[in-house]
């Protein structure tokens, strides 16, 4: 004998979710951030049109994000990937500005006398920090997210014409470049325990870093024989990866764990390109006049917030889930064209 009062619950859940499905149907349906498929995006700032940009990391679809006047001799940028904002540095008025990735809801974060002659940026949006590089002084500086409380964590002597910043937060260092001393060197986030990486003459003329925390690499571009080289973590193991004419007057160089590959732009054709870490198989993604005076590149994967599923797209789900309810089996396909049965049953209580 079939228990009634289960039957008329169990039919009335499924009127239930049979209205909320329709209604899904109809609008479609909304995921929420951790569900959302962040896309790898360069991101780069030059000083024609004085305005920052960003394309697809194979270089499609560019897009100007923030242009002057909002932007004016950009020298840096930074992506907050959670927060989905965008951080850059500028010489005009010595400031570092905030924006959403559409350019949108600009904020002005840190000026002078706090910035002075700013030359590099870096984020550590784990524990609400930014920091900066700056000529007055000699000085690498570290505020909250949103500027407020700055505080000098490294000054001169210890430091001399930084070029680039660079976090590992998840080893807790911070790595810079000197152009003075053509040295790379790191330190614990508060400044403190300096270390010598590599210096001259293996660094000559540098002008960027990047760095690989999981692979313990240090990537630099240097302006003696327009090259790229790396070394470990140690300073032990230094390699030309990349030179002329694969590169020529390169003023920016990024590593992308994400998707493994070397970034890099130069001047001296207006491109952005990429190689494997090792240097092998370059090539060009973007280049003039879509590129201009290169000074800045990031490679970073924002999140894109909730997104939802096209109403058309929500009833086959709709009727997937309908077969489901009524005690059947169905097939789900999923991104990877695997198929795997779905379906219950309710239990009859005789």
């Amino acid at each position: 004998m079939i228990n009634q009062q289960g039957t008329s619950r169990r039919n009335s859940l499924r009127c239930s979710a049979l209205v909320c499905l329709i209604a899904v149907g109809a609008t479609g349906f909304a995921f929420p951030d951790s569900v959302a498929q962040a896309q790898p995006s360069i991101f780069w700032g030059q000083t024609f049109e004085d305005r920052i940009s960003k394309a697809g990391a194979g270089g499609l679809s560019p897009t100007p994000i923030v242009s002057f006047p909002q932007a004016d001799d950009v020298v840096d940028i930074a992506v907050d990937e959670a927060a989905a904002k965008i951080y850059w540095a500028q010489i005009f008025e010595d400031r570092i500005l905030r924006a959403d990735l559409d350019g949108s809801n600009v904020e002005i974060l840190v000026s002078f006398p706090d910035a002075d002659g700013i030359t590099a940026l870096a984020l550590d949006p784990a524990a609400g920090h930014l920091y900066w590089a700056q000529t007055f002084n000699d000085r690498i500086m570290r505020s909250n997210l949103n500027g407020s409380n700055p505080v000098v964590i490294l000054e001169s002597p210890d430091v001399a014409d930084v070029l680039a910043l660079n976090i590992d937060a998840t080893g807790g260092k911070l790595y810079w470049g000197e152009g003075f001393d053509d040295r790379i060197r790191r330190a614990n986030l508060d400044g403190s325990v300096i270390q010598e990486i590599v210096g001259f003459p293996n660094v000559s003329g540098l002008v960027d870093i990047s760095i690989d925390p999981a692979g313990q690499q240090v990537y630099w571009a240097q302006t003696f024989n327009d090259r790229i080289r790396r070394t470990n973590f140690a300073g032990t193991s230094i390699a030309t990866i990349l030179e002329t004419p694969d590169t020529n007057l390169v003023v920016a160089v990024e590593y992308s764990p994400t998707l493994g590959k070397l970034y890099w732009t130069q001047n001296s054709d207006d491109s952005i390109r990429r190689a494997n870490p090792d240097g092998s198989s370059p090539e060009e993604l973007l280049s003039f006049p879509t590129v201009n005076q290169p000074v800045a590149l990031l490679v970073a994967s924002p999140s894109s917030g909730p997104q939802t599923i096209p109403a058309a797209s929500t009833w086959g789900m709709l009727a997937l889930l309908l077969t489901v309810m009524a005690g059947g089996t169905a097939v789900l396909i999923s991104s990877s064209g695997r198929g795997q049965q779905v379906g219950t049953s309710f239990r009859r209580h005789e």
